[in-house]
């Protein structure tokens, strides 16, 4: 028996698909079992004649498991998400085409920039790192693994200039929480950010 939160979303789909309107015939939805168990199920259907009339046929595989594994990893994120947000370290994330895609509460306090100014914003890098030159070896060298222990200098929302002591350390990690599309993404973390100084890690994302 379907869900009852999911009763007439199915409901509706069998009768459209037997009305000949332009439905999917792959969907998700949740069953209850006799013993009263909440399953999802993956559903494939079709129309077909039957003693003369239309009919729906259809098959369905239990994907309980992968849910639940979806939403475990969701919960992960979302966690890790929060941490990287409120730690006293900066920390950002750019898209392979150098875009801002993630900015916590440490970067706009060293900045000056909000989340909202910069992230997606293909300026934002420009603000910062005002020289073109300049801004294109910065780039470079965030991106290159064996370029430890460099500095580069930001200008600030306010005008001053900031330091950014990267550090040595390169780790490949995976970083899905809550960033928008499925591109790789390069992640920096920095250190505490101090009057003038804020020590950085630099994390290529892969």
């Amino acid at each position: 028996m379907a869900h009852p939160d999911d009763r007439e979303f199915v409901t509706a789909r069998a009768y459209a698909r037997l009305k000949g309107e332009d439905v999917p015939s792959s969907y998700e939805f949740r069953l209850i079992t006799r013993q009263g168990e909440v399953k999802w199920i993956e559903y494939n259907a079709s129309v077909t004649d039957w003693q003369g009339e239309k009919a729906v046929i259809g098959t369905a595989f239990d994907i309980t498991s992968h849910k639940e594994s979806e939403e475990v990893l969701r919960k992960s994120e979302e966690r890790f998400r929060m941490v990287m947000q409120h730690m006293p370290n900066l920390a950002n994330a750019f898209d392979e085409d150098g875009n801002i895609v993630f900015w916590n509460n440490a970067c706009e306090r060293v900045t000056g920039y909000t989340a909202e100014e910069v992230v997606g914003n293909p300026e934002a890098m420009r603000w910062m790192y005002p020289d073109d030159d300049y801004r294109k070896e910065v780039w470079e060298a965030a991106q290159d693994p064996a370029n430890a222990n460099n500095e580069a200098t930001l200008i600030s929302k306010s005008g001053k200039k900031r330091i950014i002591n990267w550090a040595d350390t390169y780790h490949k990690i995976k970083f899905r929480a809550g960033l928008p599309g499925g591109s790789e993404k390069m992640l920096r973390i920095g250190g505490r950010p101090k009057p003038s100084v804020a020590s950085s890690l630099t994390l290529p994302m892969q």
